[in-house]
């Protein structure tokens, strides 16, 4: 029941969220637009049912860790990734990753040599989603990513941490036509220390579909962005679109 998998391929980062998505031709899932992990990598994966019934599944995966180019250090990235199907249409997964880098020297220490400290990333992420074929969908997604000593101020050495929460709809009006709604919230560093990085992020979109394989879709994007600690604030920015997509196979 499981299936070993060599060469580029998927990660387990957002694959299955995307699928419950549904709308990659608009944008995107929040931990693909923001580059927290590759979508590809070049990796060695185990994936399979841990139960007969298939409720429930893993993924583990061990890769460089440096998408679609080429290698260039010894450093590799580990993911795992768990997945419950209680019933058919509503899917939840538990998700995290390693990805290691070289030491970084300890400013806290004055020694010679200057002793080192770890610098590895780390990512956590949870999701789940319900999806009924040909009626309606929604999901909700959350991650948090740690960069070890990841902030350096002097002598003062912390975690740099980020966070990202994403929401998502979509209903069928009527038989070719849906309405689709999310809502993104990104904060590369929940600092105190540091103000005016988080954004929020909204799409809506119509889509018409005059043929199975092609969908033309009216949609809007709107984004917000935190002010700056002097009072700075910045105009939201709006970009109305329309997006043709067409699956040629």
């Amino acid at each position: 029941g499981s299936n070993l998998i060599f060469g580029i391929q998927p990660t387990p980062t957002f694959e299955v969220s995307e699928g419950i998505w549904g709308n990659r031709f608009l944008e995107k899932t929040i931990m693909d637009l923001r580059g927290i992990a590759p979508s590809r990598d070049i990796s060695i994966a185990l994936k399979g049912n841990i139960d007969e019934q298939g409720i429930f599944k893993y993924w583990l995966m061990y890769g460089n860790g440096s998408g679609n180019i080429p290698e260039t250090d010894k450093y590799k990235r580990y993911y795992v990734n768990l997945q419950i199907n209680p019933i058919k249409q509503l899917t939840a997964t538990i998700y995290a990753d390693l990805k290691a880098r070289p030491d970084i020297k300890d400013p806290t220490n004055i020694s010679n040599p200057q002793s080192t400290i770890a610098n590895n990333d780390l990512t956590y992420a949870l999701f789940i989603g319900y999806k009924e074929k040909d009626a309606y969908a929604f999901g909700i997604e959350g991650f948090m990513n740690t960069l070890q000593n990841g902030m350096i101020i002097g002598t003062d050495v912390k975690d740099k941490d980020g966070i990202g929460i994403s929401a998502f709809a979509s209903y069928n009006l009527l038989k070719g036509l849906e309405l689709v709604g999310r809502y993104d919230y990104d904060d590369p560093n929940t600092d105190s220390d540091f103000k005016g990085d988080s954004r929020n992020w909204f799409l809506f979109s119509l889509n018409y579909k005059p043929d199975e394989k092609v969908t033309i879709s009216p949609n809007v994007i709107i984004e917000t962005y935190e002010s700056l600690p002097n009072g700075r604030s910045f105009d939201a920015s709006v970009t109305p679109r329309i997006t043709f997509f067409y699956i040629f196979l």
